[in-house]
């Protein structure tokens, strides 16, 4: 079986070259299908034996290419003005440009496989021509519930021990140890989800009854995920919908049967939403994973510290794609858990890594990409335009969902999220763009029902 799945991937790549001059959409969505199950793919590829390659391989990094090449053959929209997160976001990506050539040339083989970590980037590039219109903006929301979807159920599959993937192996901590599923999904998409159905509630977008399928997919999946960073997530955009968004009573409503539907459904199948957050396990000699965890993330601060008092030319661009640190991690031994370190290409919070990545430039324009959006989407919410009032809302309650999650998982720079969650963002720099043809279509609707009513 797993050298079908990578002959097919292999194929899915070298289909996406022709792809980007027919259909670049196309290749856009096969690229997120890629990026989504990436893990889940390269389990499959790596037992196939590479398929004879010399080092592991994954379609989206041939998939990435296509990409491009289908961004040059879209038309560009000019004469349309740039507004903050535009402005923000085409920084960034010239940024992680600089990124990737400084890593090639310092730490070339390391840099290559980190280059998956600016996925987003090319997503940035590609979707600065293709988000021109509310069509194209629905058809990616579609996408992206269904791919969730399809996690979902694999996701389930996986954590009640009826499907086993090949990477279940490398994940050692939860209730079913390698079962949560998270080392071969991406669970953090469920964020897009939730925030997806509270915006089509808020905004009135119908049917109620897609808003209330994907809030109750993202609330069940990440209850399955056992993530604490995804539940503080759920809970600040609950509080952030609660306190800027209209109909509060509703969105409380809302998140209530979401709680209650998820506590509901862990109790029948007997599973303790709390177990793997117990500090507390009895006479255990391993050490706690989450005691592990918190002290990891808690020395990473130092590392960038010291990282850059010893190159601190690099302060303003980042050291670099593919630079790595020292990241302090745990052994099990006789006697409990003991400490040694592995050098490590990532960080787990995305300002750390934004901060050693690409410097106090790139640091800075996210920072200000994520306060514009939350001003912006907050705007367009209270608008009288039903559009753009939805990915106003959507906009505002995911920047503030990812704008926590950040501090202790990497958001962006997450090679299997990443070109997820910075579509929003670009949806909303676009905005300019949608609104002007948006206003077209109505104009064109508007005279094809006069033409009907003169000759009736």
């Amino acid at each position: 079986m797993a050298f079908y799945i990578a002959v097919f991937c292999l194929l899915a790549a070298i289909i996406s070259i022709p792809l980007a001059v027919l259909k670049p959409k196309w290749v856009f969505y096969l690229f997120l299908a890629s990026a989504l199950f990436g893990n889940l793919i390269v389990g499959y590829i790596r037992e196939a034996g590479n398929l004879g390659a010399s080092r592991v391989w994954e379609p989206i990094d041939m998939i990435a290419l296509s990409l491009l090449l289908a961004t040059l053959l879209l038309p560009s929209q000019k004469g349309f003005p740039a507004n903050t997160i535009k402005k923000c976001l085409i920084v960034i990506a010239a940024i992680s440009i600089f990124s990737l050539a400084l890593g090639l040339a310092l730490y070339f083989h390391v840099a290559l496989t980190a280059s998956r970590q600016l996925h987003f980037a090319v997503v940035i590039l590609f979707a600065f021509r293709y988000f021109t219109d509310t069509k194209r903006v629905e058809d990616f929301l579609r996408v992206v519930a269904v791919l969730a979807i399809v996690m979902f159920a694999v996701q389930v599959l996986i954590r009640f021990g009826v499907y086993s993937p090949p990477s279940a192996e490398l994940q050692a901590a939860g209730q079913l140890a390698g079962e949560r599923g998270e080392m071969s999904l991406t669970p953090s998409i469920y964020l897009m989800l939730v925030s997806m159905a509270i915006a089509r509630f808020s905004s009135k977008k119908r049917p109620y009854t897609v808003a209330a399928l994907l809030l109750a997919i993202g609330f069940l999946g990440i209850t399955l995920s056992e993530t604490r960073t995804y539940y503080g997530g759920i809970a600040v955009m609950a509080m952030a919908a609660l306190l800027m968004m209209p109909g509060r009573g509703k969105v409380l409503l809302i998140y209530g049967l979401g709680a209650i539907l998820a506590i509901t459904f862990a109790q029948k199948v007997g599973f303790n939403l709390f177990e793997r957050f117990q500090m507390g396990r009895g006479h255990e000699t391993t050490l706690n994973p989450l005691k592990a965890i918190d002290r990891v993330r808690s020395a990473e601060y130092s590392c960038i510290i010291e990282s850059y008092q010893k190159e601190p030319y690099f302060i303003l661009t980042g050291r670099g794609t593919g630079a790595t640190h020292y990241l302090p991690m745990t052994t099990i031994g006789e006697h409990g858990g003991q400490f040694s370190s592995l050098e490590q290409d990532f960080y787990h919070s995305e300002y750390l890594g934004w901060l050693d990545k690409f410097g106090l430039i790139g640091f800075i324009a996210l920072i200000i990409m994520l306060f514009a959006c939350l001003k912006t989407g907050f705007q367009m919410a209270r608008g009288n335009m039903p559009y753009l009032s939805y990915y106003g809302t959507l906009a505002f309650l995911f920047t503030v969902g990812v704008s926590a999650c950040s501090v202790f998982v990497p958001t962006f720079l997450h090679d299997r999220s990443g070109p997820f969650f910075i579509c929003p963002f670009i949806i909303i720099a676009n905005r300019y763009i949608i609104e002007s043809n948006l206003q077209d279509e109505n104009f064109y609707a508007e005279d094809v029902l006069n033409d009907e009513v003169l000759l009736t």
